[in-house]
Formats: structure tokens, C-alpha cells, sequence
């Protein structure tokens, strides 16, 4: 399908800013603009977990939407498969983004009920930021993004898969796995449980260049295959 005139100005828009603006941060408020430019939205906002008719609710907006989000996940899902997770007992996390995006994937088609999905859309709860670096962990986080935005997002109001799909392409974290997330928790809790001791953090950085590279694949090749992917209603 063809992309919307409004989808397109915004992108070149924005594109231009990350490009020749120092310091601009492309936010998720930023994001929603364009989100919302795909159209409205046949899904109203629910918690509840049993939406196995939900893909008939959706509009081309929303399926948009979810495929922007699939693609964006399936771009980094190689970091973290591609990472030491010795700390990690079971083999089959090295396979979650994969399995989580073939299942958001399915919500898309019709082939996967959505309440089978749904126990994998809670994996931050799991311990997994403690045991990697934050851009391993991005790559992780943006494919459960992807499927809570198949099972519960909105056009343009939920679902923020972009930002750790940024960390994984772009953030520099040079300290122990799961320093950076006892940084934002507090380092106390973990010095007294024996996690960080007379750890030194170093501030996270990012590859500007990586930056820029990823939002120009984002712009230019994912939003125009997101709507290819959808086939135009009767």
C-alpha cells in the first residue's frame, strides 16, 4: 500500500532534525505523530487478555502499526541471540525474541490466538536486565514491545518498541552485565546484596553514527515495508 502523504512529510521531517540537529532526541511523543498519521485505529484500549477476535478489529492503521513494530524487533533480535548468556540456565532464552516475534507475527496473520501469547509479554518482570548489558537487553525488550503492542496497543498511544531497539543498535555499555540497570535501581540494594561490590559505573554512551544509521533504515526502508505488508481492505 502506499504510504500517506502526512506519514511521509513527518518522516522527512523528523529525519532531517536527527540528521542536522546536534542533540536532538527523537522521543516516543515524536514517534506517536507519526503513528497516528497512519490512520485511526479500530481497536479501543483494553486489559483484556482474551483478544483472540482482536486482529478483526483492526484497521490498516493498526496492522501498520504492528508490523512497523515486528520489523523494527526483528532488525536487533541478532544482538541478543548473539550474546553471552551463560548467567542464563535454559537454552531456549537464547530463542525469545524469535519465538515472541514469530507470535506477534501470528496475531498479524490470524495464525496465533493472542491468549497464548500473552505470558510472554511480561519477560522484564524475569530478571533478564540483571544478568546483561543494556544493549543486549534492548534487543530483547523491543521484541516484547512488539507483541504487547499486538495484544494491547494503540495506534499512536501505547507500545514504545523503538527506543530499546535504539539501545541495541546504538548504546555503548562498557560496565558489567546489569550494572546499568542497578545504576537506575540503586546501587545500594545491590551492594548489600553482594551484586556490585566497589563498583565504578561508567556512564552509558551512544554511537552517534549507529544512531543516525538505524532511525535512516527506520525511515526509509521499514515504514515503507510495514504498509506493503498490508493489504488494502475491500
Amino acid at each position: 500500500m502506499q504510504v500517506p502523504a502526512q506519514t511521509v512529510h513527518l518522516s522527512k521531517k523528523y529525519l532531517t532534525r536527527i540528521k542536522t540537529e546536534p542533540g536532538f532526541e527523537f522521543k516516543q511523543i515524536h514517534r506517536a505523530e507519526i503513528y497516528r498519521s497512519f490512520g485511526p485505529s479500530g481497536i479501543k484500549y483494553s486489559w483484556d487478555r482474551e483478544k483472540s477476535i482482536r486482529r478483526i478489529q483492526m484497521s490498516i492503521a493498526d496492522k501498520v502499526y504492528g508490523w512497523l513494530s515486528v520489523l523494527t524487533a526483528q532488525k536487533v533480535k541478532s544482538i541478543w541471540e548473539d550474546a553471552n548468556l551463560e548467567d542464563f540456565e535454559h537454552d531456549e532464552i537464547h530463542y525469545l525474541p524469535t519465538r515472541m516475534l514469530e507470535l506477534a507475527e501470528g496475531i498479524l496473520n490470524g495464525t496465533a490466538d493472542a491468549d497464548e501469547t500473552n505470558k510472554y509479554t511480561w519477560i522484564s518482570g524475569w530478571g533478564f536486565q540483571r544478568g546483561t548489558r543494556k544493549n543486549v537487553y534492548g534487543a530483547l525488550a523491543s521484541a516484547e514491545a512488539s507483541l504487547f503492542t499486538l495484544l494491547h496497543g494503540v495506534v499512536g498511544h501505547s507500545g514504545d518498541f523503538a527506543t530499546p531497539a535504539l539501545d541495541a543498535s546504538a548504546c555503548i555499555d562498557r560496565n558489567s552485565p546489569g550494572a546499568w540497570f542497578a545504576k537506575i535501581e540503586g546501587f545500594d540494594f545491590y551492594k548489600k546484596m553482594n551484586h556490585y561490590d566497589n563498583l565504578e559505573f561508567v556512564p552509558l554512551e551512544i554511537d552517534h553514527r549507529k544512531e543516525v544509521e538505524f532511525w535512516e533504515w527506520w525511515f526509509e526502508e521499514a515504514l515503507s515495508h510495514a504498509w506493503d505488508l498490508v493489504e488494502p481492505e475491500e
